[in-house]
């Protein structure tokens, strides 16, 4: 009896502990409080610093201050020109002033302006002169005497009956002799269609006759001959005639050649 409860007792207290170390675990005896921050004022004393330097341009003058971007050596040779050029029109411009005895400054126009008019009706006058001279070009070619190219024209294809004497010596009295130099052109051409050594056509062309040319002399010789027929004829120049006695000459050589072939 007494050990059933001693057993129990031991048993109860056993639970009691149990329950105690619950409780503790549950309903802890410390308590939690909250935490806040805290903000800590300095209280010291600030002294102004009076030991600046007087001029700090100085002291932030060195080349790791200046953040400017280098030039390049292009921007350099344009500056250059540019400062070349503006010297160049203070000269003119001086120049100008000293020459008209003009002031600038008094009559307040701009020197550059000055010279920029000027340039300006220089380039005028050469435009009208470039015109005038292309319009006399092309009346000098498009107004060429019309008769002398129907007549040479006519002659060219009718080669074979034409009396090439007779058209010459009437050229060179009207003082023609560009059309004198056509004719005597035309009679060589004449002359070695006669002794085959080409095949006339009106429509070849001095290349043609030159490469069927089998003697070597004959066309060393048509060849020059050939080349002041093309500049007196087909040229802007009008020849003389001290022209058309030099051409004459080479014609009368190229006859002879022809001649004793």
């Amino acid at each position: 009896m007494r050990q059933r409860f001693k057993i129990r007792t031991t048993n109860l207290s056993n639970r009691f502990v149990q329950i105690v170390v619950v409780l503790f675990l549950l309903f802890p005896t410390k308590k939690l409080y909250a935490v806040t921050d805290s903000v800590l004022y300095d209280q010291s004393k600030i002294s102004p610093v009076n030991d600046l330097p007087e001029k700090p341009s100085n002291i932030y003058a060195g080349k790791d201050f200046i953040y400017e971007i280098p030039q390049k050596d292009s921007d350099s040779d344009s500056n250059f020109l540019s400062k070349y050029f503006d010297w160049i029109v203070q000269k003119i411009i001086n120049f100008i002033n000293k020459l008209f005895n003009f002031n600038t400054e008094q009559n307040q126009v701009s020197g550059r302006h000055l010279l920029n008019f000027i340039l300006l009706f220089l380039l005028v006058i050469l435009l009208i002169v470039g015109l005038l001279y292309l319009i006399k070009k092309f009346r000098k070619t498009i107004g060429r005497n019309d008769e002398d190219i129907l007549s040479a024209e006519e002659v060219e294809k009718n080669i074979d009956t034409v009396d090439f004497e007779q058209f010459i010596n009437k050229a060179v009295s009207d003082k023609n002799y560009r059309l004198a130099i056509r004719f005597y052109y035309l009679k060589i051409l004449k002359l070695m269609a006669n002794k085959k050594v080409i095949e006339y056509h009106w429509n070849k062309t001095n290349y043609d006759y030159f490469y069927e040319i089998k003697n070597y002399d004959l066309k060393n010789l048509f060849q020059s001959t050939s080349k002041t027929f093309d500049y007196s004829w087909y040229g802007d120049y009008s020849p003389k005639e001290s022209d058309f006695l030099l051409a004459k000459n080479k014609f009368l050589e190229l006859q002879q050649m022809i001649s004793k072939l």
